[in-house]
């Protein structure tokens, strides 16, 4: 079995579509220096509340949905080792019941990819696959945010002991 540093893989339980939190914790030992990195994931309803004569964009905790609902995922990562994480990375399933909405997923200091087959294989935005047209042709096209399966960031720093951050991605309720 290899070991390495890589691997900070977390998946949120989404019940319902109620407000869930997950904690998911990897450690492992690599030179006698214990790496734990771990995550909890948050989620929240996008509102939109009125202001004066603006409208201004809130999130509240997800007390119940309904299609064309948005939501958001924050991920926040905190490395509890005694040594820096290097070349982390988080990877979190689009949630059952929702799509994802193009260009929400964010990170400062990571690189994006994205699933389209359950995490087999990985692309940055614009993500492409083969569709077969009617004559029985391949076409390349750009893919659809209703097919993708999976996000994943690549931390591009070292996540120092005791260091942290957040990820995140929004989706619509189908």
């Amino acid at each position: 079995m290899r070991h390495h540093n890589t691997v900070y893989q977390c998946t949120p339980i989404f019940l319902a579509l109620i407000v869930t939190l997950f904690l998911c914790n990897t450690a492992m030992a690599r030179n006698n220096a214990m790496l734990v990195l771990k995550t909890e994931v948050a989620v929240a309803k996008e509102i939109s509340v009125k202001e004066g004569n603006a409208s201004i964009t809130k999130y509240e905790p997800v007390l119940e949905t309904r299609p064309g609902d948005i939501l958001l995922y924050t991920v926040t990562y905190h490395n509890e080792g005694d040594s820096p994480a290097k070349s982390a990375r988080i990877v979190d399933p689009i949630p059952e019941g929702t799509v994802y909405i193009m260009e929400s997923a964010s990170g400062i200091g990571t690189v994006i990819q994205f699933s389209i087959d359950e995490g087999a294989t990985w692309q940055s935005h614009p993500v492409m696959h083969m569709v077969r047209k009617p004559d029985g042709s391949m076409k390349k096209e750009m893919a659809r945010p209703e097919i993708f399966t999976h996000i994943r960031w690549f931390l591009t720093d070292e996540v120092p002991a005791g260091g942290s951050g957040t990820v995140s991605f929004r989706v619509n309720v189908k």
